[in-house]
């Protein structure tokens, strides 16, 4: 692996962490890349050509040609420094990917690569990063939408995405999302539903968060390409405040 020294090196930050604090240049990268989809194909007696149909996308895998880089050899060994690197790239789960090649948007994702990075170092210098990603890259920029009329629009103008949606009402509520449902009971002001995470949350009267998927009798819903007509029905006894929608623009 040939490596090429550029003046602006790119920088990796996991969790917000630049690479650079552990030594690590990046100098080449697939993040502009996009995902395979999973295609199926199926043959059917007396038609023409197979069936084909779409299954959405395969993760992406994220490749990166690193070197290790040690700037500050008298306060550092070499070798600490790969330990600190290597801590690094393996620390946690479900990383938060950004590229200073594209700080717009994020990738979600874990380390994927059995390559031991301390005996790469030791031996070439150099090593390949890899890390399994979601298909989809996430704008850095949230969007919010407060709703307290039935039948509100919200335009998704990219792909699905997973939002978090905070429902201010008690007692039942049916939250329709086009054609999902959002099944809520016995609500007591709030709660937060986190589509992603799959985690529904609520704040008790310590002002502690506490786990509230007991109170959820659905899947987690989706905002879908394109329009999104929000309504919702009361159980008896029920009150409404209002819903507010958090999300971001997924892009392939």
């Amino acid at each position: 692996m040939e490596f090429i020294e550029y003046r602006d090196p790119i920088v990796l930050y996991l969790d917000d962490k630049p690479s650079t604090d552990y030594g690590i240049k990046v100098y080449e990268s697939n993040i502009l890349s996009a995902p395979s989809k999973k295609l199926e194909f199926v043959e059917i007696e007396g038609r023409n050509g197979a069936l084909t149909v779409d299954n959405g996308y395969e993760d992406f895998i994220l490749k990166l040609s690193c070197v290790i880089v040690n700037e500050h050899d008298e306060i550092e060994t070499t070798p600490a420094l790969a330990r600190r690197a290597k801590k690094f790239l393996l620390n946690g789960t479900t990383r938060k990917i950004q590229l200073s090649e594209d700080m717009d948007y994020y990738l979600l994702g874990n380390y994927n690569s059995d390559i031991d990075i301390e005996e790469a170092i030791e031996n070439f210098g150099l090593f390949q990063a890899q890390f399994r990603c979601k298909p989809y890259r996430f704008s850095n920029k949230s969007k919010t939408v407060e709703i307290t009329t039935k039948n509100t629009i919200i335009k998704n103008d990219e792909y699905k995405t997973e939002p978090v949606i905070d429902v201010y009402a008690t007692g039942d509520i049916t939250i329709n999302i086009n054609n999902q449902e959002v099944i809520l009971k016995a609500l007591e002001g709030h709660i937060k539903l986190d589509c992603d995470l799959m985690n529904a949350t609520t704040v008790n009267s310590l002002g502690k968060t506490v786990n509230a998927n007991h109170k959820m009798y659905s899947d987690f819903p989706v905002l879908e390409e394109g329009d999104n007509n929000i309504t919702w029905s009361l159980g008896s006894g029920a009150s409404f405040t209002k819903i507010k929608i958090d999300y971001r623009m997924a892009v392939i």
